[in-house]
C-alpha cells in the first residue's frame, strides 16, 4: 500500500467522516447511519490469482449487539477496468465470511438436522447487507464499466435474456461530477473541493473565498488528504510552518498563488530574454520592438523558434 492509500485511508477510518460520506451518497442525505454505531473490521481477502488483499476501509453498522450491515469504502485514483468484478467479488467474499461464521455457532451448538445440516445454514439465518462505496478521485472522467454487464461480451442470441444473467452495479462517487459539494462535513467538502477543482486555479480560489471561515481553520489530518488526493505537493511547505494543528489554508494558498506568480513572471522574462537574444542572432532589428507589444507576434516567434 503505498503512502497516499495509507493517507486517504486514515482519513476515512474516522467514524463520523464515514457515515457522512455514505448518508450522502448512498442514502441520499439521509441520516440512516449513526457514527457511533460504526464499529471497525478486518478487510482482507483473497482473489483467485492474486496475493491476499484488503479492502480499504470495512465497518460494521450495529443495532444494539447486532450486525445489521456491511459497509466498505474503496478509494481508486486510477480507472479500473475490472472494479465490477472486483466488487463482487470482494461483496461475496464479505457475505461468505458471514456463511461460515453462521456455520461455526451451529457446529459448536449442534442444532441443525437434515437439509439445514448439509447447509450448515438454518431457515431462519440471515446475512447483514454488504454496500460498497468507491471514490474516485482521478481528473479524468471514468470511462470505466460501471456494472458487471458492461464487462460481459453478449451474443446477440443471449441479448434477449439478458435479464436472466446475475448482474453488479457500482457506487460510484466521481468526486470531480459532485455538483453541491456543501452537503457534506467540512473535512471532506474541503478534500472533494481540492479534487474537483484541482485543474481550474480560478475555481479553487473562488471556493476557498466562499469559504473563508471554513478553510481559516483546517485540520493537519486534512491538510495532509488533500495533499494526498489532489497531488497539491507544495501546500505541504506551507503547512509545516504551521505550529498549531490547525492550518489557515487561506493564507496558505494566497502564498503558493503568489510563489507560483512569482515563478510564472521569471520564466517569461528567460523565455523573453532568449527569444531577443535568437532575433539578434538573425539581425531582425525591428522584430524586437514589435514583439515587446505584440503578444500574438511574441507567442508566433516563441513557436517558430522552438522557444
Amino acid at each position: 500500500m503505498g503512502r497516499t492509500d495509507v493517507v486517504i485511508n486514515s482519513f476515512f477510518e474516522d467514524e463520523k467522516r464515514f457515515a457522512n460520506v455514505i448518508n450522502q451518497t448512498i442514502f441520499q442525505g439521509k441520516e440512516i447511519i449513526d457514527y457511533g454505531k460504526l464499529g471497525s473490521m478486518e478487510g482482507k481477502s483473497h482473489i483467485y490469482g492474486e496475493e491476499d488483499t484488503s479492502r480499504d476501509i470495512v465497518k460494521k453498522l450495529y443495532d444494539n449487539k447486532t450486525i445489521i450491515a456491511i459497509i466498505a469504502l474503496e478509494n481508486q485514483q486510477n480507472i479500473h477496468y475490472a472494479m465490477p468484478l472486483r466488487g463482487m467479488t470482494y461483496d461475496s467474499q464479505s457475505y461468505e465470511a458471514q456463511r461460515r461464521e453462521i456455520a461455526r455457532g451451529h457446529a459448536k451448538r449442534k442444532d441443525l438436522h437434515g437439509s439445514e445440516w448439509i447447509s450448515k445454514f438454518s431457515k431462519e439465518d440471515k446475512l447483514a447487507p454488504v454496500i460498497t462505496l468507491i471514490i474516485y478521485y482521478g481528473v479524468e472522467e471514468w470511462d470505466g464499466p460501471t456494472q458487471l454487464h458492461d464487462m460481459l461480451d453478449i451474443s446477440k442470441e443471449i441479448k434477449p435474456f439478458l435479464s436472466l444473467i446475475a448482474n453488479y452495479h457500482l457506487n460510484l462517487l466521481e468526486v470531480t461530477k459532485i455538483q453541491n459539494l456543501e452537503k457534506y462535513d467540512n473535512d471532506l467538502m474541503i478534500v472533494f473541493g481540492f479534487v474537483k477543482y484541482q485543474k481550474d486555479k480560478e475555481g479553487l480560489l473562488s471556493f476557498v473565498e466562499n469559504h473563508k471561515r471554513i478553510f481559516a481553520s483546517v485540520s493537519r489530518e486534512t491538510c495532509r488528504t488533500v495533499q494526498a488526493v489532489a497531488n497539491v505537493n507544495e501546500i505541504n511547505q506551507y503547512v509545516e510552518k504551521e505550529e498549531s494543528e490547525v492550518v489557515d489554508m487561506c493564507q496558505a494558498l494566497q502564498e503558493l498563488m503568489s510563489d507560483c506568480k512569482v515563478e510564472g513572471q521569471l520564466e517569461g522574462e528567460t523565455r523573453f530574454a532568449a527569444l531577443v537574444k535568437v532575433l539578434l542572432h538573425h539581425h531582425k532589428y525591428d522584430l524586437i520592438e514589435q514583439i515587446t507589444n505584440d503578444t500574438k507576434l511574441r507567442n508566433d516567434m516563441y513557436r517558430k523558434y522552438k522557444i
